[in-house]
């Protein structure tokens, strides 16, 4: 039987550069347990006011709290459209943000290339970065 995994959260986010709010994420709880290969759910409000439109964010999760853009250890998700694209005639080319994600088993490798060790009981943090623009002042 696969261990639970403990999550804590952490939004990284670019808005940060320009001391404006951050996105949150909303979905799942900070400190939930969750099971290898579980589904759970995933939430994020987007950072957006008057002068700034979110357009994308990418989803990770990590072994180590993300304090640089430099490297770390864990398992890429994607990167969702907002739903808020400049309303430019052309369509985002990624898909919506997902309602659930499914909890990597981290105690099997996956095999290919890079592979790192297995690990069970593992803290790990989700990571969301958030591609977001201003209007000319």
């Amino acid at each position: 039987m696969a261990a639970s995994i403990y999550l804590l959260f952490l939004s990284f986010v670019t808005a940060l550069v320009y001391g404006q709010s951050q996105g949150t994420i909303t979905s799942p709880a900070p400190g939930a347990k969750i099971r290898p290969l579980q589904a759970f759910p995933f939430a994020y409000r987007v950072h957006q006011d008057y002068c700034t439109s979110s357009h994308n964010i990418t989803v990770a999760l990590t072994t180590q709290p993300p304090t640089s853009m430099g490297s770390n250890t864990g398992h890429y998700f994607g990167r969702f459209a907002t739903g808020s694209y400049p309303a430019q005639g052309l369509p985002n080319p990624n898909p919506p943000v997902p309602s659930a994600l499914v909890m990597p088993d981290f105690s099997k490798q996956p095999g290919g290339f890079g592979t790192g060790a297995t690990a069970c009981n593992l803290p790990v943090y989700i990571n969301v970065i958030e591609e977001w623009n201003t209007c000319q002042v």
